[in-house]
C-alpha cells in the first residue's frame, strides 16, 4: 500500500500516480495507492476521483479540519490493505524507481528508509537555507534522540503492517515527521536504508518555511522529554 498525503498538489498528483502504475507494473493486482487528501482548495481531491475512475488501485481518502501531514499518514495507514506500508510525497521529490528495491529491502527489516544521506543518496538544487536546516535538524535528532538512521527526517519509507500496528498507540500523531516519531517510539525495529536522489520540485510550492523549523524543534523537545 503506497500512501500518498496532498495538499495542493493538484498539478502533480496524475503525474506521480502515472510514475507509479508504470514502476508497479511486476506486482499489477498487488498492490494498492491511497491517496490522503487534507481539503485541498486548489482541487486535489477532485482530480484524484477522476483517475480512480479508471484505475480501481488508486483509492481517495478526504481529511477535514486542521491539515497535518502525520495524522493523514496515519489516517493512510490504518486503512491500508497491504503487508508492507509505504509513505511518500505526491510533490515529485521521491523516486518511485526505488520503491521495488525497498519492498526487496523489507524481506529482512521492519522499516526501510529512503535517504538523500547514504550511499547514491543525494539532495539536488537545494538552497543554502534549505541545505543547512536539513543537516542540522539530522544532526540534532540523532544525538540528542539517539537515532540510529543517517535521515530521519525522511518523508519516504516503507514499513510492515505488522510493525505500524504494534508502535501507533504511543505515536503523537499531529506534527513534525511520522518516521521521527517512530523511531523514537520503537527503537528497536530492524531498520535499513536505500539510497535516493531527492529530487527539485517542478510545480507548486515548497511546504517548508518557519512553521516547519519550529515544528521540528517542538517535536524534537517533546520525543526528548518523553524519554527522559
Amino acid at each position: 500500500s503506497v500512501v500518498i498525503p496532498t495538499y495542493n498538489e493538484r498539478d502533480n498528483i496524475v503525474v506521480l500516480l502515472d510514475q507509479l502504475a508504470i514502476q508497479l507494473l511486476s506486482i499489477k493486482n498487488s498492490y494498492e495507492i491511497i491517496v490522503v487528501d487534507d481539503a485541498s482548495p486548489d482541487g486535489t481531491a477532485a482530480v484524484v476521483e477522476k483517475y480512480a475512475e479508471n484505475f480501481s488501485f488508486v483509492r481517495l481518502i478526504q481529511r477535514t479540519g486542521k491539515r497535518d501531514l502525520s495524522a493523514a499518514l496515519a489516517s493512510g495507514f490504518d486503512s491500508a490493505a497491504g503487508e508492507f506500508l509505504v509513505a511518500m510525497d505526491a510533490d515529485l521529490q521521491h523516486d518511485p524507481a526505488i520503491i521495488l528495491q525497498m519492498l526487496t529491502a523489507a524481506s529482512h527489516a521492519d522499516l526501510v528508509v529512503a535517504t538523500r544521506y547514504a550511499a547514491q543518496g543525494s539532495a539536488t538544487r537545494w538552497n543554502g537555507m534549505r541545505r543547512f536546516f536539513s543537516r542540522v535538524a539530522t544532526g540534532i535528532s540523532v544525538a540528542v534522540l539517539r537515532i540510529h538512521c543517517s535521515d530521519p527526517l525522511s518523508g519516504y519509507f516503507l514499513l510492515r503492517r505488522d510493525a505500524w500496528q504494534a508502535v501507533r498507540k504511543s505515536l503523537y500523531l499531529s506534527g513534525f515527521k511520522l518516521l521521527l516519531e517512530i523511531l523514537v517510539a520503537k527503537p528497536d525495529l530492524v531498520c535499513v536504508e536505500v539510497g535516493y536522489c531527492f529530487a527539485a520540485r517542478q510545480r507548486g510550492n515548497s511546504k517548508f518555511g518557519a512553521a516547519a523549523m519550529l515544528a521540528f524543534f517542538l517535536a524534537v523537545w517533546r520525543l526528548w522529554r518523553r524519554s527522559l
